[in-house]
Parts: C-alpha cells; structure tokens; sequence
C-alpha cells in the first residue's frame, strides 16, 4: 500500500494520520516542504527512510522527524504500522523506487 501525502492541502492540515497494513510494503510519500513526524511500528520486518536502513527485526519501532526550512511549514503526524514487512518513507525530492502501489486518499487514511 502507499500513502502519498505530498499533495494534501496545506491550508486544511495539521493532519494526523494512522496507515497499517498486515503483510506486505507501506511506501509512505512525505513533502519536503512540511514537518512531517512519523511514528512507525514493524511486527516483524524493516523501517526504511529516504533509501537507508534505520531499523530492522521483531518488534521494532523508530519515531522518524523530518523538518522543513522556516517555521510556518505545516505540520503532520503519521500513525504508521506493518505486522510483516517493511515501511519505507520517502521524501517528494527523493526518486521512487520499486512497486507502484494504489495512493490512500485523506479518507481511507483517516
């Protein structure tokens, strides 16, 4: 699954977003130009940020920060969790790579 959130309305935020998925790869698509806060949790698998490994096993968790220049970007939080697999979080300056998954809208995020 994906969650692409580098599109959402700036003005509508702070958001607080929760995105899960049982088996399998959450790719989550951050802007660059917002403070984003992701708080992720693998059962068992990996956490990947911007291409580098930060945590991998059982039961792992990482609270990952990722700040905009200047003081008035908006702010998000995200609620991310894989039972068996891998989330991977990109920046929107960063090249995806591998599978293409269907984007979660605001709603089916929520």
């Amino acid at each position: 699954a994906a969650l692409d959130v580098a599109d959402w309305d700036a003005e509508a935020g702070p958001y607080d977003v929760s995105a899960s998925v049982g088996v399998g790869e959450l790719v989550i698509t951050v802007p660059e130009d917002w403070n984003v806060i992701v708080d992720a949790t693998v059962g068992l698998g990996s956490i990947r940020s911007e291409g580098v490994q930060v945590a991998d096993g059982g039961d792992v968790a990482q609270l990952l920060t990722f700040e905009a220049e200047g003081s008035a970007a908006p702010l998000m939080r995200i609620d991310a969790s894989v039972d068996l697999g891998e989330i991977r979080i990109i920046t929107t300056d960063q090249p995806s790579v591998g599978n293409q998954s269907p984007a979660l809208t605001p709603e089916e995020s929520a």
